[in-house]
């Protein structure tokens, strides 16, 4: 195996194709349950997209115009104490 590297965008893509070809319409179910595998063997993938996506929706309450960062911190504390 060389030691480059498939650019991530790609390697999405890709993945999300075959997926599509091979389960059809459960692909969607398919890749939920391999994420939920890999989030479960690496805590700290699990974590760091988790952190994105409350990034990203406490941008979007913000646009909204709801302030929900006290929240999103609260919860991110528990799950630090839970970790």
């Amino acid at each position: 195996m060389s030691g480059e590297h498939v650019d991530p965008e790609m390697f999405a893509y890709t993945l999300t194709e075959h997926l599509a070809d091979e389960h059809g319409d459960d692909s969607e179910e398919y890749l939920f349950r391999v994420l939920a595998e890999v989030f479960e063997l690496e805590p700290g993938i699990r974590q760091r997209f988790t952190r994105s996506v409350l990034e990203d929706f406490t941008e979007e309450a913000a646009a909204l115009g709801h302030d929900v960062v006290g929240v999103v911190e609260a919860v991110e504390e528990k799950w630090g104490q839970d970790a």
